[in-house]
């Protein structure tokens, strides 16, 4: 879990968390730490965003936070 108030304020810090993690360089050696980054990442996500209340504007973001995610 988090300790971060509200889940607009826990997605902008784990998006500058992908932002960080995508400035690894996707070729060898490196490309094995960048993989393991980018899953436990979207494992944190998925095991936090379970325990803040949705609303409409921080579904939307949530949304493309995923994208972003799943871009990466």
């Amino acid at each position: 879990m988090t300790k971060l108030p509200t889940l607009s304020s826990y997605l902008h810090t784990m998006q500058n968390l992908l932002a960080f993690i995508l400035r690894i360089p996707p070729v060898d050696p490196s490309t094995p730490l960048r993989a393991t980054f980018l899953h436990r990442l979207a494992g944190d996500v998925m095991n936090s965003v379970m325990g803040y209340p949705l609303d409409v504007a921080d579904f939307w973001q949530l949304l493309d936070f995923m994208d972003d995610l799943d871009q990466a």
